[in-house]
């Protein structure tokens, strides 16, 4: 067994690649390779795929015994070298917990193999669709969930978090191709047809030929030649209903109009018959029709024919999620006597925007608002920040009309200072864009008000209000425990990241405590995502050569947490990277519990 910079000195094999591997992987030796696999015996064959066969065997790696998958490339494959060292170049420069791990690789005598960490849940196909076989139980909804999350993190990671300028693309994206280690957890496999695409996600594509999977290929793909990550997110999208029916994406047993799964589910779909697509397995199983609904919706989007209407992975993390939330809150005593095609049947009629009533948007009057909050009585204030002042108030929970607080939801009216909405009105449009993202770990917003000097959004309400004011506050209460301080970050982490990875970027520039809310179980919601844009259209006028118009722009700026970089650079050229600076101030002061001021300056991280 080799370290990578020893490979020049190593005995015949393939043409090398131009790049070198990682030093954390490992090259091995044909005669290990044969050992482990006891000569390729067909008696430790794992799996066969286009690459050629998988096999099972122990590998010594720094003198512990450890059990791999061993991919050995098939002469006759239609993959070839170039595949090979696209797989080790893409894991060995990539790690991700649901990305599979490649420990190593062999290219003696014109072999091509691939050392990976052994799943011992084999692939997600064979958990779909060989159920009964080899003693394979059906996976429950919340597997299903559970296996989807994953697959989906491990997929934006590849679009997104890479932490290089150009992102990846799988473009293999299959069922076949989702492993499941020992706690049924996915991990993303075989990128020997993956690509280095553009960072640009909405407009920016790969001309290439197609490759591909049949029943999975992107249509548009597969008539423009264009390869973008939206093409990802279409296979993906077959996946999902792969998961959803237990039916592979292509069966041949079927008639012409049931034989591709995409084109058929979207039928159903569209004919309000979701209960044909749902697997037998889950019919008589603990579902939650808004779990179900919520899945269904997001998959469909996926297969949408035009790239630019698909979602983003990050999106379909965070629908994934609310979708397992929904489920874990579901209780199925509740349900009554209903067969299970019933009850979809009746969500789905209930979700359709045709028979309810049920707003998901209110342009509330200034009256109104007024009212809710006494007159914004400062006995109602829930808090107080740069843009203005937090007022508690309450609205009917299905009508969103003016409630009174005792009775109606409780909700969180913020009042915006007057000085920032000159020329705010161009920003309406916004506002409705700010509805749209919906994600565990973004506060909710109900509506808005915008009439003459006044501008309001309101927002639903947070028991716990902000973690600085929750954090720092006396009350020996507040002494979080420290599964809950992890908690909060990592909540704080998934909102933020799903801001940064739409279509649409948000940024905050400013991200600090005061920005994470925390509700009755302390998840940690974020607020006040794109109001840094709202500032910018109300102040897009002014001269930022003019130090005091410039100071205008910025004194919100808390500036303990601003990133160094900040300061010398020029008004607008915010990108997520201040936010992450923000984000390691939060996770300093759940650690210390201290308040990070100026005092500690220069530099706060210098004095941590």
């Amino acid at each position: 067994m080799q370290r990578p910079d020893e490979e020049a000195k190593s005995g015949q094999g393939i043409k090398q690649p131009s790049f070198l591997p990682e030093k954390g992987c490992l090259r091995f030796s044909l005669a290990e390779i044969h050992s482990a696999s006891q000569n390729f015996d067909d008696a430790l064959i794992l799996g066969k795929g286009g690459f050629g066969n998988v096999y099972k065997g122990p590998v010594n790696i720094d003198n512990v015994e450890s059990m791999v998958a061993i991919k050995r490339l098939n002469s006759t494959s239609s993959q070839g070298a170039l595949e090979f060292w696209t797989e080790i170049q893409m894991l060995s420069k990539f790690r991700h917990c649901h990305l599979v791990s490649l420990i190593g690789y062999c290219d003696e005598q014109n072999e091509m193999i691939l050392v990976y960490e052994y799943m011992c849940n084999g692939t997600l196909a064979d958990h779909l669709h060989k159920v009964g076989k080899n003693g394979n139980p059906p996976l429950s909804w919340v597997q299903r969930l559970k296996i989807c999350i994953g697959s989906a993190r491990g997929l934006d990671y590849l679009h997104t978090g890479t932490g290089i300028q150009h992102r990846v693309i799988h473009r293999d994206v299959k069922s076949s191709n989702i492993l499941l280690d020992e706690h049924w957890a996915a991990k993303v496999s075989d990128f020997g047809l993956s690509k280095i695409g553009p960072a640009n996600q909405s407009f920016s594509y790969v001309s290439t030929n197609v490759k591909g999977t049949h029943g999975y290929l992107d249509p548009e793909y597969f008539l423009t030649y264009r390869l973008t990550r939206k093409t990802d997110v279409y296979a993906f999208g077959v996946v999902l209903f792969e998961v959803l029916s237990g039916r592979p994406a292509v069966d041949a047993r079927l008639n012409e109009k049931q034989l591709g799964l995409a084109a058929w589910a979207r039928r159903c779909v569209k004919d309000g018959k979701v209960e044909r697509i749902v697997d037998p397995n889950l019919r008589e199983g603990r579902v939650s029709p808004k779990s179900l609904g919520k899945f269904v919706k997001i998959a469909d989007r996926c297969l949408r024919r035009r790239p630019e209407e698909r979602p983003t992975m990050a999106h379909v993390v965070a629908c994934l999620e609310l979708a397992l939330k929904l489920q874990d809150g579901w209780d199925s005593s509740n349900v009554g006597g209903e067969t299970f095609s019933t009850k979809v049947r009746l969500f789905f009629l209930c979700a359709s925007p045709v028979t309810t009533d049920q707003p998901c948007f209110r342009k509330f009057s200034f009256a109104e608002l007024k009212g809710i909050t006494k007159n914004f009585s400062m006995d109602r204030v829930l808090g107080e920040g740069g843009f203005g002042m937090t007022f508690k108030g309450a609205i009917n929970g299905v009508t969103y009309s003016p409630w009174t607080v005792g009775t109606g939801m409780v909700v969180a009216v913020k009042r915006f200072n007057t000085d920032l909405l000159k020329g705010l009105k161009r920003g309406q449009p916004e506002v409705a864009h700010f509805q749209k993202l919906i994600h565990p770990n973004l506060v909710k917003l109900f509506g808005y008000c915008l009439e003459d000097e006044e501008f309001l959004l309101v927002y639903e309400y947070m028991k716990h209000g902000s973690l600085d004011n929750y954090l720092f506050k006396d009350d020996a209460d507040a002494a979080l425990p420290w599964a809950k301080r992890l908690k909060i970050a990592i909540g704080a982490a998934q909102g933020l990241a799903f801001l940064h990875t739409i279509t649409k970027q948000l940024v905050y520039f400013d991200f600090k405590a005061s920005n994470v809310l925390l509700d009755k179980d302390f998840n940690a919601k974020l607020c006040d995502f794109g109001l840094t844009e709202l500032d910018h259209l109300a102040n897009n006028n002014v001269d930022h050569d003019d130090v005091e118009s410039f100071d205008s722009v910025t004194r919100f700026c808390t500036m303990y947490s601003v990133a160094p970089e900040y300061l010398e650079c020029d008004a607008g050229e915010w990108n997520m990277k201040r936010d992450v600076h923000g984000f390691g101030f939060i996770l300093l002061q759940l650690l210390t519990r201290q308040k990070i001021d100026r005092k500690h300056t220069p530099g706060s991280v210098d004095w941590a």
